[in-house]
């Protein structure tokens, strides 16, 4: 069964029960831009794991691999070989079939799957959702198909807290919030990226603290800091 989401991968577990979400990547250990980015802030042992293998050879194009977290599985579609250069047609279709093998094999339920290759990897949209659709015909299990449109309630909420909290540590490394602040108000937490003047690392401590702070303060008891 395929279903329809306006929301991310990531958004969509807010408002249902996921089995697994599923990442587009490349083959050579390199998540620098796009949804395998926010993948690599996410779960950064994942990213380890993931470079590792890729380091040893481990993953061809058109593949597919399995990585366990404590309540949910993420499936990596390789739909890239080198990162800078764009997907193939044959890697997007062979990533997909090899996908449904991993969710009957797995009996998920459900999965949050984005359409592969129509980023970065350059592919047409109408091409990969129709190949998803002749893919997951028939299948008894759910395939949400996420768009990524609109932001889930929980980046909502980190976006506001940039804007208005007042309980942020402003020392040496003030001036990145300001500069954030004297911007149009964003609509999405990664369009930080487009600001002048912010670069990779200060937009990791950022999505660290507003995007991932509760989670982390759930898991070890300890607030977050800010530019630590």
């Amino acid at each position: 069964m395929i279903e329809q989401s306006n929301y991310s991968v990531f958004g969509i577990t807010e408002s249902r029960k996921i089995d697994a979400i599923t990442n587009t990547a490349n083959t050579k250990g390199v998540m620098g831009a796009g949804l395998a980015y926010e993948f690599k802030l996410r779960y950064p042992q994942y990213y380890l794991e993931y470079n590792r293998r890729c380091a040893n050879g481990e993953f061809k194009p058109g593949e597919t691999w399995v990585y366990p977290l404590n309540d949910l599985k993420i499936i990596t579609l390789f739909t890239k070989d080198d990162w800078r250069k764009p997907s193939k047609e044959d890697w997007i279709i062979r990533s997909l079939h090899s996908l449904r093998k991993r969710i009957e094999v797995y009996e998920f339920n459900t999965i949050a799957l984005p359409l592969p290759g129509a980023g970065l990897g350059k592919m047409n949209k109408e091409f990969v959702l129709q190949k998803i659709k002749e893919e997951f015909l028939g299948l008894k299990y759910s395939v949400i198909v996420c768009f990524d449109k609109i932001p889930s309630e929980s980046e909502i909420n980190a976006i506001n807290n940039l804007y208005n909290s007042n309980n942020i540590n402003k020392q040496k490394n003030s001036k990145i919030i300001e500069r954030v602040r004297q911007q149009k108000i964003i609509k999405r937490f990664r369009d930080i990226l487009k600001i002048n003047g912010i670069g990779k690392k200060s937009y990791e401590k950022l999505f660290n603290y507003f995007v991932l702070s509760e989670t982390k303060e759930q898991e070890t008891g300890k607030q977050n800091k800010l530019f630590e």
